[in-house]
């Protein structure tokens, strides 16, 4: 047992965030791990789950602490790796309790809804800890997901994942910790990686070798960062949602991920679970589109849920 747990519990020192006292007596608390480097350097913030249904970035997280050391670090880490539990808990993208996206609801609110108080905290607690943010995010239980998302002014730090494909705005959503942590003088990008469960095993590495290539960009650890494929820089990107509820058939499997898709190619259909008719079709909407979000298997899928995500190719660049 004691072999067990130190091949998974990484050498850090542990800490919690109080948030609340909850209806059943319990506190509410964030996890913070610490890694101080023997050299100074910049304080990296990781963060994971602030969607509870997206638990490959919180196996990114041990990984990395489980593979930093005191000596060979620069500078510290910071790291979150489950800054929502009770959307955990659950496993959904949104709090259970008052129903709240937490990544659209920064820099929160310490009198508001339980997860305005979550944002508080984090905002609070955690940003002004911080030089840099790594925000790590997947695609949830049923879609897979692999781009890099940031602001146009953390281009070079976005880049620094060696990910094939960055998408830059000049506005990130709204309510989001990325938008907060930059209005207060915080770079960082996000790592949309994975998701779907049985699509994360060969992402995993990937994951861990990205954020360790912006630990060297950034110098807190030895070497230079190694591109993990050709990149790319894409500035327009759409989300289809159906209309229409019931069981999506893919047409595309996670291995289309990051290939082109023209306009004519089906990407997948909803039919009814009750009649069986074919209730939507989905289309890139663009004569060449990137596949950088798509749901690889079938099942159920409600109005407005994330189905596809497609990149411009008209609008990429090389990096």
């Amino acid at each position: 047992m004691t072999q067990l747990s130190a091949s998974f519990r990484p050498a850090t020192n542990y800490e919690t965030i109080h948030v609340a006292t909850l209806a059943g007596g319990h506190d509410l608390e964030i996890p913070v791990h610490r890694i101080r480097g023997s050299a100074p350097g910049p304080r990296v913030g990781l963060v994971a789950l602030l969607h509870g249904d997206e638990t490959l970035p919180n196996e990114l997280i041990r990984r990395v602490l489980m593979r930093a050391t005191q000596d060979a670090l620069s500078g510290e880490l910071i790291a979150l790796p489950a800054s929502h539990g009770i959307a955990l808990e659950t496993l959904t993208r949104n709090s259970p309790i008052d129903m709240l996206d937490l990544n659209r609801s920064f820099p929160g609110n310490a009198e508001g809804w339980l997860t305005e108080q979550v944002a508080h905290a984090l905002a609070d607690s955690f940003l002004p800890e911080i030089d840099v943010l790594l925000d790590l995010h997947s695609g949830g239980l049923l879609a897979t997901v692999d781009y890099v998302y940031a602001a146009t002014q953390a281009r070079e730090l976005a880049l620094a994942f060696g990910c094939e494909f960055t998408f830059l705005t000049p506005s990130p959503h709204p309510g989001g910790l990325l938008g907060v942590a930059a209005s207060r003088g915080i770079p960082g990008a996000i790592l949309e990686l994975g998701g779907g469960y049985a699509a994360e095993g060969h992402l995993i590495d990937k994951g861990v070798r990205a954020i360790e290539n912006v630990l060297r960009h950034l110098e807190m650890l030895d070497g230079e960062p190694v591109p993990l494929g050709s990149q790319f820089v894409f500035t327009d990107l759409a989300t289809l949602r159906p209309r229409a509820g019931g069981i999506l058939h893919p047409a595309v499997t996670a291995a289309r991920l990051g290939t082109v898709v023209e306009r004519h190619e089906l990407l997948g259909c909803i039919t009814s679970p009750l009649t069986f008719e074919v209730l939507e079709e989905f289309y890139s909407p663009f004569d060449a589109g990137r596949l950088l979000l798509l749901r690889p298997a079938i099942g159920r899928i409600n109005p407005g849920e994330f189905a596809y995500m497609i990149g411009d190719v008209a609008s990429e660049e090389p990096a």
